[in-house]
């Protein structure tokens, strides 16, 4: 088994997890990304695990989501020995707000899951608690949804972690791009890195051929270039989300609450500062921030804290987001590759999906198949989709 060895193209969290869990498994792994860990869309968002709702939640993607939110559990101690990282892991308690009629039937629907899975609860609000809690909400607010059992996590940290705890556990850092395959019929036999910078136990030079027995895909929204050498059909979209870091005036009290009233968010970070989400623009590739996303952003602060007072942007924030048409991720062996596996599209979930993404990885590459419950997030679907258009045009 430790003569094996693999490439894993990208070190975002999903990349970063892939690396990891194949390290522990006791097989050479070199990670290889072009930038900074972390300093894409899995470094720039709230950093929430919440596996109770989002695209296919719950639905078809939720055994995925909880069993991925277990895992974080799982190997979080690992990980912050191993890394030597604090990630700032710690549960939060979310209030979901609701202004009319349609808010509060989604909330209702929101609150089923919350009454049966171990580990988790929601209780109504009602109007005169909330503005106890949060006086300067907005007065109309009809009731609030408070949820307990989610986790947050510092995003750029966490992601970070997972990588060095990857390295701990025998991967190789290398920074570089691929540029190409080396394959022979349905197998990839080596992959082509320009390196640009490498680790002490890297062997990679300027440009460099890395022989390997496997590669795991794991490039978020640029996936163009991997579609393109493997000859398949990765539909992926990066949208742009942004976000602000705000600090409110000195004699305010610190919004204590996190609080989500459809795409407005806040997210206290302590002290009186806060994150304000969220964005989705559809702009290519485009990762900077916006004065209209910026407009969006106080929007939402002041529609749901209108007394909020004065504050000052710190920061601001812009990711791309890699998004599939359905909304769930691509998890699985290649159409058509022996050992070509890709993790791939996490979009808004992408923090609380990697591990599970990741083990799946593994898995698939090393003992030809995984218990994770990938099912839905088969690359083929998208194949089989291109056909029936095919077909009727």
């Amino acid at each position: 088994m430790g003569s094996r060895s693999f490439v894993v193209v990208g070190s975002g969290i999903a990349g970063a997890f892939t690396a990891y869990f194949l390290a522990r498994r006791g097989v050479a792994v070199t990670l290889v990304e072009r930038g900074e860990i972390g300093g894409e869309a899995s470094g720039n968002n709230p950093g929430g695990l919440n596996p109770l709702h989002g695209p296919g939640i719950p639905g078809p993607m939720g055994d995925l989501a909880l069993a991925s939110f277990r895992l974080h559990a799982e190997v979080a101690e690992d990980v912050r020995r191993s890394s030597g990282i604090d990630f700032a892991s710690r549960p939060v308690a979310r209030v979901h707000l609701a202004f009319d009629d349609r808010d509060l039937h989604e909330l209702a629907h929101a609150k089923a899951p919350y009454e049966t899975v171990p580990g988790f609860a929601a209780r109504w609000l009602e109007r005169d608690e909330l503005l106890a809690r949060e006086p300067r909400l907005d007065r109309s607010v009809l009731r609030g949804l408070e949820t307990e059992g989610n986790l947050r996590v510092d995003p750029g940290a966490y992601t970070r972690a997972v990588a060095r705890a990857a390295s701990h556990h025998g991967a190789r850092m290398l920074r570089g791009e691929v540029r190409g395959l080396v394959r022979r019929s349905e197998r990839i036999l080596a992959v082509v890195v320009h390196a640009i910078e490498a680790d002490e136990a890297s062997e990679a030079s300027e440009a460099d051929t890395i022989g390997c027995d496997g590669v795991v895909f794991a490039t978020g929204p640029w996936s163009a270039e991997p579609a393109s050498w493997l000859d398949c059909a990765l539909p992926i979209e990066p949208v742009q989300g942004e976000m602000l870091l705000v600090e409110t005036e000195t004699e305010s009290e610190p919004v204590r609450l996190d609080l989500v009233w459809r795409e407005a968010a806040l997210y206290p970070t302590g002290g009186r500062t806060l994150w304000v989400g969220g964005t989705e623009r559809r702009v290519g590739f485009d990762r900077e921030p916006s004065d209209e996303g910026r407009s969006i952003l106080e929007s939402g602060l002041r529609r749901l804290l209108p007394e909020i007072g004065a504050f000052r942007v710190l920061r601001r924030t812009a990711a791309l987001r890699p998004v599939t048409p359905d909304g769930f991720p691509i998890v699985g062996m290649a159409s058509g590759w022996e050992n070509a596996c890709l993790a791939l599209g996490g979009g808004r979930k992408g923090m609380l999906l990697a591990p599970a993404m990741g083990r799946a990885t593994a898995d698939l590459l090393l003992d030809g198949t995984t218990d994770a419950p990938i099912d839905t997030c088969a690359p083929a679907r998208f194949l089989h989709a291109a056909s029936r258009r095919g077909r009727r045009a």
